[in-house]
């Protein structure tokens, strides 16, 4: 151990054609590459890639940008840049330190450090990542969090109080709590980010302290040289106060590891995604100018999916073809029949379609099922299932699905409609009440309907939601519905102190936009159009990108600059100014609320391009 770190750790880096830092953050294909080291050198190597040797004293000098710090560096010439580059596909070049490379250490003044994040060494404690594995519902490894040392103790998060310690030889202070961004979302050995933006969306509602920083494990600060051996004691030589952790709620109980769900012989494991071909086989008329179609597939196959997921229809169009998602409204349990439940919507090319055209003994190509909106997604002890308009589709499949497969749950499932005579599915649901094995309450409101309880009357408000669900901040809350009243559902479950925003999931399907049957996302990421053009008037640039994109990447491949920290939602550093246009939340936001901005900023239309993705055209001003 060296007073600037682990002896060869973080020596190397990979910069851009600017010279400027790149991180797995940003191309998780970095952690693929392994690097070797060999007397007098490195040996790298890459999947798909020729074996690389390079010497371990560099060819050139340049200079290298981390983060805030721009210092002296070395390079190692054309060969590995190359190399890094074609394994990219991008400009890149290897860069190491050099006796010149001077990073001044913020954390202690007068002291350098390497080309590490924030500090010297990086500690975590294995506790505590047992801690947090209990909340999560995929438990995840200690590589996701990188630390130099991992430390057995008996009690969680007890690190927090620790201000000096000794290792071996080595004595360190911390030098601060290590704050975390997207990067934990990232599976070093997939390379796949979470959809769901764990752990870090788990952490942020109990680690979270008032600037927004999510912390788990230390950044620690060698006071002196010395070796450290694998089974050292740790020896704590002095303490600190806890940091104040903000919006702590203590999680919902879970289903998934307890080993109830496998008792009951439900499957946790996804299916592929398949292309279907459907024969309509029913058309039933429902309220509300919805109707059900059902479908089996050609040649007859059972079709798994999780109760909740959608379909992407192939509707036939003057133009050509177009592709719609619609939520799946039957249920898993009965995988012969495949149902959709779709309103009719003035103007929509694929609702419109399919309620003046399909007929019984038509056949239709679709793809899936998919989507992150599904009860095994976060399944609770308790669940509150709400509903308004189409977004009912998912609710139902829900229902059925629980009530069939005895699933150990209880369900609160309200609906929100205009009038009596346009809910969804009420006979069907007093009947599955009725049946069930499990406790389940059915409850509606009406918001143009006067003939109806008063204590239902009207928009859902926090009075009629304290009456019907009393415990709602015991339960996973699933929501689907318009734009407007999912945000109002938000907007109530966030005014209460003692509901953990995690244990909100709402239909989304990559987006928040409302769509064409009702539920948030169909036809979002998965339309056959799904390009957008975004326009930068400050910069005189515009470009075409995909709707599935961050504003963050867009940005960026627009070749303009822009901050950027946490990429969760959770720093700041990243704002922008929309002029024009909407956006949707992207899955990687770990903040729905964007607290980092000031009320004022977000009335001015600032939001975070981290965690935005345009759903139409835009028009945005760089901070």
């Amino acid at each position: 151990m060296f007073l600037d770190g682990i002896e060869l750790d973080r020596r190397l880096m990979v910069v851009d054609g600017s010279n400027r830092f790149l991180t797995a953050r940003e191309m998780p294909e970095l952690f693929a590459v392994r690097c070797l080291v060999i007397e007098g050198g490195y040996v790298l190597l890459a999947p798909g890639m020729r074996r690389i040797e390079i010497g371990r004293t560099p060819v050139e000098g340049t200079d290298a940008t981390v983060w805030q710090d721009t210092v002296k560096a070395g390079s190692f010439g054309r060969d590995i840049d190359n190399w890094l580059s074609s394994y990219l596909k991008r400009e890149a070049r290897l860069v190491s330190m050099t006796e010149e490379t001077h990073r001044p250490l913020r954390m202690t003044p007068g002291r350098s450090y390497t080309f590490a994040d924030t500090g010297p060494v990086l500690l975590t404690a294995q506790a505590s990542l047992d801690e947090l594995n209990e909340r999560l519902d995929k438990p995840i490894t200690m590589q996701q969090f990188r630390p130099n040392i991992v430390v057995k103790t008996t009690i969680a998060w007890e690190e927090d109080r620790w201000d000096r310690l000794r290792i071996g030889e080595v004595e360190f202070d911390v030098g601060a709590a290590c704050d975390r961004c997207a990067m934990i979302t990232i599976d070093p050995a997939t390379r796949k980010r979470s959809p769901t933006a764990e752990p870090l969306k788990t952490l942020a509602t109990y680690r979270k302290v008032e600037n927004n920083h999510v912390y788990f494990g230390l950044y620690l600060v060698p006071r002196n040289t010395g070796r450290i051996f694998l089974s050292d004691e740790l020896e704590v030589t002095k303490h600190k106060a806890k940091p104040r952790f903000v919006n702590v709620v203590p999680p919902a109980p879970k289903l998934i590891g307890t080993g109830l769900l496998e008792k009951h012989g439900i499957s946790t494991e996804p299916a592929p995604v398949k292309t279907l071909a459907l024969d309509c086989v029913a058309v039933i008329e429902e309220p509300g100018d919805v109707k059900t179609f059902r479908f089996r597939t050609e040649p007859p196959q059972p079709v798994k999916y999780f109760a909740g997921q959608f379909i992407t229809l192939e509707i036939p169009h003057p133009g050509g073809k177009t592709a719609r998602a619609y939520s799946i409204s039957s249920s898993p349990s009965r995988p012969h029949d495949l149902s959709i439940s779709v309103k009719r919507i003035e103007g929509g090319v694929g609702s419109g379609w399919l309620h003046d055209n399909l007929r019984v003994g038509m056949r239709l190509k679709a793809s899936g099922p998919v989507g992150q909106f599904h009860f095994l997604k976060r399944p609770g002890r308790k669940v509150l299932l709400l509903g308004a308009g189409s977004g009912m589709t998912p609710m139902i499949s829900m229902l059925r699905w629980i009530v069939d497969q005895h699933v150990p749950t209880d369900v609160v499932l309200h609906q929100a409609a205009r009038s009596g005579s346009s809910l969804l599915f009420t006979a069907e649901m007093d009947l599955l009440a009725r049946i069930a094995s499990i406790p389940v309450r059915i409850s509606h409101n009406l918001t143009k309907d006067t003939e109806c309880d008063p204590a239902l009357r009207g928009r859902l408000d926090d009075q009629m939601l304290a009456r019907i669900c009393p415990d709602v901040d015991e339960r996973i809350v699933f929501c689907c519905g318009p734009d407007p009243y999912r945000s109002a559902v938000r907007a109530m479950l966030g005014r209460r102190k003692n509901f953990n925003r995690i244990n909100f999931l709402e239909e989304s399907f990559g987006s928040t936009a409302q769509t064409e049957n009702g539920a948030v996302g169909a036809g979002s990421d998965l339309a056959a159009n799904p390009d957008v053009s975004i326009s930068f008037p400050g910069a005189d640039r515009s470009v075409t990108a995909r709707a599935t994109d961050t504003l963050l990447t867009i940005i960026r491949g627009a070749g303009l600059e822009i901050a950027s920290g946490c990429q969760a939602g959770l720093c700041g550093a990243c704002k922008c100014k929309v002029i024009s246009g909407e956006w949707t939340l992207s899955p990687s936001n770990v903040d729905p609320d964007m607290s980092c901005l000031p009320d004022d900023e977000k009335a001015a239309g600032y939001v975070l391009a981290c965690s935005c993705c345009p759903t139409g055209d835009m028009q945005i001003a760089l901070a």
